[in-house]
């Protein structure tokens, strides 16, 4: 046998170990790796060396068998010195995978135990039903108007009445008045509102003061909400009401910016000859001149004294004693 034969049948052994010790180890990586540079090892060999690799395995499996026979005789004889004890187990020797790497003979690895996968149910997930909710922001209340009286008054199922905050829309028969009033109806008729509280709960005619929305905001500050869905900055912005404050509303500020000038026709004049007197805010009496100690000149408008005597609601005022 030849130097280049011994050194190939050493590496076969050294490939042969290393492949044993991974299948002991159970190392996949170390499995695959040694039985790579074994195969090439023997695709790379030579027909010469192949033969040599075959003679030395032949060679070292009878001196296994040789050995193995050599234990099993020993075995036998301490059997029958120890007196025969046919209680005793036989003694038994195990060839184990090492020694046989030794001899340059491979055994079949352990066939590994792959575990079953472990089935886990999957968890059933129930959705909590959503809850709807009617509550309100604070502040706020929903209700339904029944009627309009006019631009700035609305009566609600409940019966209360609902005085718009920090706006004076025309009274029904002033000019201006049938406008506003059509405004309001055609929103809000018949129709579910939110109104919002600000200041005094009540005026001095007990009705409620409130800010009235046609939708219910995300923001009741912000100002794009404020002119698209409450009623009082939309007449506002419509021309059909003007500002009034009483106490120190929020919106206040807002309501002076927002306000445009009236789209109604203005009071009558002189050139008509009509004979012309005073309205007072409240609607209740007519004045002969601006300055009544009854009448607001701020909040105060000229109507005909012929409107006037129709009117059932109206009075001549008994202080300044206009013309009746």
């Amino acid at each position: 046998m030849t130097k280049e034969h011994t050194d190939f049948i050493q590496s076969i052994k050294t490939a042969r170990k290393q492949l044993q010790n991974a299948r002991i180890k159970k190392d996949d990586s170390a499995i695959a790796k040694a039985e790579g540079a074994l195969q090439k090892l023997k695709s790379e060999a030579s027909p010469e060396e192949i033969a040599a690799l075959g003679k030395n395995d032949s060679l070292r499996a009878g001196l296994l068998a040789f050995v193995v026979l050599a234990i099993l005789l020993l075995c036998g004889i301490t059997c029958l010195t120890s007196g025969g004890n046919d209680n005793k187990e036989p003694a038994t020797y195990e060839v184990n995978a090492v020694e046989m790497a030794e001899y340059g003979l491979e055994s079949d690895p352990e066939p590994e135990i792959v575990p079953e996968p472990e089935i886990i149910p999957e968890p059933v997930v129930v959705e909590p039903e959503e809850e709807v909710s009617d509550a309100t922001p604070d502040g706020f209340t929903q209700a339904s108007v029944s009627r309009v009286i006019d631009g700035d008054t609305i009566v609600l199922t409940s019966g209360e009445r609902v005085r718009f905050i920090g706006i004076d829309a025309p009274e029904v028969g002033e000019p201006g008045g049938s406008e506003a009033t059509a405004f309001v109806r055609d929103l809000i008729d018949g129709q579910i509102i939110w109104l919002e509280s600000d200041g005094d709960d009540t005026d001095r005619f007990d009705r409620l003061r409130r800010y009235v929305w046609i939708e219910m905001p995300t923001d009741p500050r912000n100002e794009q909400q404020i002119r698209e869905y409450m009623l009082n900055a939309m007449l506002l912005e419509a021309g059909l009401a003007e500002v009034m404050i009483v106490g120190s509303p929020k919106n206040a500020t807002l309501f002076r910016n927002i306000v445009q000038p009236p789209t109604f026709s203005s009071a009558p004049t002189q050139e008509t000859g009509e004979v012309l007197v005073w309205l007072s805010a409240t609607g209740s009496s007519w004045h002969d001149i601006d300055n009544c100690g009854r009448m607001n000149p701020a909040r105060a408008t000229q109507i005909t004294l012929e409107e006037a005597r129709n009117r059932a609601n109206l009075s001549p005022c008994g202080r300044c004693n206009p013309p009746q």
